[in-house]
């Protein structure tokens, strides 16, 4: 043989064995989690791969001649091979190394053990290497990117003129950040736009500081003592019943594409939906390629917090959907969560003074992350730099939105569809005692969220809502507006009627109840330091909304009364100056607890019925900030 078929074989099985490595992460990723991982990189990175172990066995057969190529062609193209692989992986992210390393690890060993069967045996090396290849073929180009959960011939057809619903969260974005509510920067004008075609709600409120518990709550009309999916149990019950169960088994089309971790079959969160598509794995699977890798590195490829693949799965979803059913579709952006600096370079450094360098806002945006792990304090600069960085994230998911329902308007489908756009929680930026990020308290800043509801046959251009309202109520609302029934037990209302006319008579109200659980230390580091009240673990905290003012109290006996209208700070505490009012709000609050059967706060803690989060998802978590 001569030296450059020698070489181009030798090459070739290099490749092949790096092929096969990547494939078989890809495989480790479907069996953890449940889902055939993406595949949008796959034909690209196998090409690569190719590629590049012909062209690096082709350089050192060159380098060593034939007569020395027998022992150090193989060491030599490993090690070249791995040195890349490193080296590309240092440049895209220090995080990456391990991965890289491990992955070198198994293509130097799988490469030198095809090599010793290839002495031993030449005909077992060639049927065993085409078997490999199409093994790693199958792995790689497996076209399915979500998957059914249901039946979905069995059902009642939905009734006549049914609409459809889209229904979108804006995770972690808060009210007081958007043009549209007076704020200075005009962060999200596609938002202002289609409250101008529909209904925009002055004060909402969410039942619960953070994603899960909130999530829970708006898709069972439920408090989080009642549907039970908060810090002590992270997981929601199947006996509670969602709003897409109900409109799957009234005959809608059920679909969820969520970039967050916490909306997915491992916690529960995709009941009802006949296909969830897990768009946060989509980076995951992705980080071992090490055509990724490249691309990354060499800035081919615009960071994000998978916002750009929920709007690409969801039209995906949109082009094949064939109008016999209408549709129910959940999508979630986390463009606006941790990690900050995940944006593409156009909007990264937005609102941030000239000549601010992308290392330190991403330097900002890691070390609030790490402080908030630890219960340390950031400077004045880092706190500003991630203010701004939260601005632009906003400005960035304003294109994402606009995309996902401009193109209903241009199939025409948009005026038959319920555009619900809300937040399930807001965030901390600095305030408390420099606290950021969200979890451990009930403050303004995390319960006050902007919703928008877009429905022409019922909702008038350009409306208006001054009444508050609570998301956990959005549940029933919803059903009002498609003209079904609410399921006995829920404990929130509709306030559809809202919709029509601002001022209804009616009683639409829910109570503005929120409810904090208490996080026990599992998702924090062990020196974790709280800096103020509402900064500590293992307390509970509830609160209760009504006439203007707030009153929280905690599972330590402490309380606080609060003018969240004339005070969003919450900075002044009027526990002692208005005892009228904080005793009136103590005896509503003991009165719906006792009614909604929401139990004292003061009860042990307990660890809960949770499933063990798989490996992916506890991954994909910590990258945000919410584990150690």
């Amino acid at each position: 043989m001569s030296v450059w078929k020698q070489a181009v074989g030798r090459g070739a099985g290099f490749s092949l064995a790096w092929i096969v490595v990547e494939a078989a992460d890809r495989l480790r990723v479907t069996w953890e989690s449940g889902f055939l991982a993406p595949t949008r990189v796959a034909l690209i990175s196998t090409l690569v791969l190719a590629v590049l172990g012909v062209v690096l066995s082709l350089c050192w057969s060159r380098i060593l001649k034939r007569d020395r190529g027998d022992l150090w062609h193989p060491l030599g193209l490993i090690t070249t091979a791995t040195a890349l692989h490193l080296g590309f992986a240092a440049l895209a992210g220090g995080a990456f190394l391990i991965k890289a390393g491990a992955v070198s690890l198994a293509v130097g060993l799988l490469y030198a053990g095809c090599l010793v069967l290839a002495r031993r045996s030449p005909m077992a090396w060639v049927l065993s290497s085409l078997g490999v290849a199409l093994a790693a073929l199958l792995l790689w180009l497996a076209p399915l990117t979500g998957k059914p959960e249901y039946d979905l011939g069995r059902r009642p057809a939905a009734p006549e003129n049914a609409p459809n619903v889209l229904f979108i969260v804006l995770d972690t974005v808060r009210t007081d950040r958007l043009g549209m509510m007076g704020y200075e920067r005009d962060t999200f004008p596609y938002l202002t736009e289609i409250a101008r075609e529909g209904a925009v709600f002055e004060r909402a409120l969410s039942p619960a500081p953070w994603t899960l518990p909130s999530h829970a709550s708006m898709f069972t009309g439920l408090y989080p003592s009642t549907h039970g999916a908060h810090h002590e149990n992270t997981f929601l019950a199947d006996d509670r019943m969602t709003l897409a169960e109900i409109l799957y088994r009234q005959g809608w089309e059920t679909a969820t594409f969520s970039a967050n971790p916490w909306i997915s079959s491992a916690t529960g969160m995709t009941q009802g939906f006949a296909w969830q598509s897990p768009v946060w794995l989509d980076q995951m699977v992705s980080e071992v390629s090490f055509a990724w890798l490249v691309a990354r590195a060499l800035g081919w490829l615009e960071p994000d917090n998978n916002g750009r693949a929920v709007t690409r799965r969801w039209l995906d979803w949109l082009s094949d959907w064939r109008e016999e059913r209408p549709f129910f579709v959940f999508l979630n952006y986390l463009e606006t969560h941790f990690p900050h600096h995940n944006l593409p370079d156009r909007y990264l450094s937005k609102y941030s003074p000239p000549g601010t360098e992308k290392e330190e806002l991403a330097e900002a945006s890691l070390a609030v992350m790490k402080a908030e792990l630890h219960g340390w304090q950031v400077n004045e600069d880092q706190a500003a730099r991630v203010n701004e960085l939260y601005d632009a994230s906003i400005r960035y998911e304003n294109e994402l939105v606009k995309d996902a329902i401009e193109a209903l308007r241009e199939r025409g489908e948009l005026d038959n569809t319920v555009v619900v756009l809300v937040s399930d929680h807001g965030d901390l930026l600095g305030e408390h005692g420099g606290l950021f990020q969200h979890t451990r308290s009930l403050v303004n800043y995390l319960l006050s969220v902007p919703l928008v509801i877009r429905y022409p046959p019922r909702i008038a251009a350009g409306h208006r809502v001054e009444r508050s309202v609570t998301t956990a109520a959005l549940m029933p609302t919803l059903l009002d507006l498609m003209g079904l029934q609410a399921p006995p037990g829920i404990q929130t209302r509709s306030f559809a009627p809202l919709l029509e006319d601002a001022e209804a008579a009616v009683d639409v109200d829910s109570p503005l109840l929120a409810e904090g659980y208490a996080e026990d230390g599992r998702l924090e580091a062990p020196d974790f330091q709280p800096r103020s009240l509402f900064d500590r673990l293992r307390v509970r905290y509830r609160s209760l909304e009504e006439d203007g003012f707030k009153l929280i109290v905690d599972s330590t006996g402490k309380r606080w009364l609060f003018e969240p209208l004339k005070d969003p700070d919450e900075s002044v505490n009027l526990i002692d100056a208005r005892p009228d009012v904080a005793e009136r709000l103590e005896q509503r609050l003991a009165e719906l607890v006792a009614a909604k059967e929401l139990g004292a706060l003061d009860r042990p803690l307990t660890a809960g019925e949770s499933p063990e989060l798989d490996a992916e998802t506890r991954e994909h978590l910590r990258a945000l900030g919410y584990v150690q």
